[in-house]
């Protein structure tokens, strides 16, 4: 899902897009897991997809929910070293 909504995005020639923490909420997935595919899959897109207008990709968080936060934001940027 996050890489198509990245292509799509590009193609129309968007300068960015901001993911929640999709599935980290009702659905129950692993935050540590979702974090490492999105930040993996933008990774990814931004390195094959040069030309792109896409420049900025945000992820958000509810302040709220701490553990999601600490893993998307603090864990991933760390292991991903941005």
């Amino acid at each position: 899902m996050v890489k198509d909504c990245l292509t799509k995005a590009s193609k129309a020639n968007k300068a960015s897009i901001l993911f929640s923490a999709i599935g980290c909420g009702q659905l129950k997935y692993p935050p540590e897991v979702v974090a490492n595919v999105m930040f993996e899959t933008s990774l990814e897109f931004d390195k094959n997809n040069k030309k792109s207008t896409l420049k900025t990709v945000q992820f958000v968080v509810f302040p709220q929910d701490e553990p999601v936060r600490k893993v998307c934001f603090v864990d991933a940027l760390e292991r991903f070293e941005l």
